[in-house]
């Protein structure tokens, strides 16, 4: 599948992503800040807003604050946080584990 082409507005215009190159999306009141292989921004939209930008298969809501990419999970903990490629590491829902897990296992196989 082809990486899909996301632009976020911004004061001084747009940016553009390659979703396959978001590692995540953190929330931070009404803005949201997004990391990506080559660049983070923060952004004047919600993480709602933001999720809605993003919708691909492999960018989801892994807790109220955060979209993740999936390709970027190294590793779920046991106190529910993830664990990313990128050695930062974030939360999880403990709600979500179960489902995040099902999707990585889908994607592998």
């Amino acid at each position: 599948m082809k990486p899909k082409q996301i632009g976020f507005k911004t004061h001084n215009g747009f940016v553009f992503f390659q979703s396959d190159k978001i590692i995540y999306c953190k929330a931070e009141g009404s803005y949201t800040t997004v990391v990506a292989t080559d660049k983070t921004i923060k952004i004047s939209k919600n993480l709602k807003e933001v999720e809605s930008i993003c919708a691909t298969p492999d960018i989801i809501k892994c807790h109220k604050s955060y979209l993740v990419n999936l390709c970027f999970i190294d590793r779920i903990s046991n106190n529910s946080t993830i664990l990313l490629k990128n050695n930062e590491s974030i939360s999880i829902s403990r709600q979500k584990v179960a489902e995040i897990v099902k999707l990585i296992v889908d994607n592998t196989n």
